[in-house]
């Protein structure tokens, strides 16, 4: 499809940073920072808050792994402050790396993936856009292509990613590729709610 639309595509390998995640070291503290600016009557207003009420709640299937050690990290510890730091910086660093090598050595306007490379960019802080691929055929499930590469490159990305997904036309709204997520269980109740039939 890329070369179709007059790509020209080169095989590259972009590394992920060696260092420790920092996912868990910073959840706490930036999901309270947003939790802080809310309006007074939020019903939630600390990651502890969060935790406390998804307690036992049946839709929580996949359990708060993620939150639970998140809220056991205390970045007020100078010592975790300081590992943090450093993990942070390392990360930050390795994967501009790697970005760039890759871009430069190349010489290439950005680096396409099916969504593996979007770990390695939010890392970098650099930007990238996933747009629709398709869905896979056993499972159904959406798949995506992603579009990334340095700093400041928003406005092609953006272009490439629009163009491809112009020419590919695959996206289809979830009501076509799984009706039965749609239907009404109770007709009667649910067409009062906005279910449609």
């Amino acid at each position: 499809m890329l070369q179709a639309q007059g790509a020209t595509l080169v095989p590259v390998t972009v590394a992920n940073t060696q260092a420790p995640g920092i996912l868990f070291d910073e959840f706490e503290r930036d999901i309270n920072a947003y939790l802080a600016r809310l309006p007074e009557h939020a019903p939630m207003d600390t990651l502890t808050d969060i935790v406390a009420f998804n307690q036992g709640r049946p839709q929580m299937r996949f359990g708060q792994t993620i939150l639970v050690d998140s809220e056991a990290i205390d970045l007020a510890d100078p010592a975790t402050l300081a590992a943090y730091d450093a993990n942070k910086a390392r990360g930050l660093a390795e994967s501009r790396g790697s970005i760039d090598t890759v871009l430069t050595t190349n010489d290439l306007d950005a680096i396409v993936s099916l969504s593996g490379t979007t770990g390695v960019a939010a890392r970098a802080g650099y930007p990238s856009v996933s747009v629709p691929a398709g869905y896979v055929a056993t499972t159904g499930r959406p798949a995506n292509v992603t579009f990334m590469s340095t700093a400041f490159t928003e406005a092609t990305l953006l272009s490439l990613a629009y163009d491809y997904e112009q020419a590919s036309l695959l996206r289809r709204p979830p009501s076509q590729v799984n009706p039965t997520l749609f239907q009404c269980l109770e007709p009667e109740k649910d067409r009062e709610a906005g279910c449609a039939p």
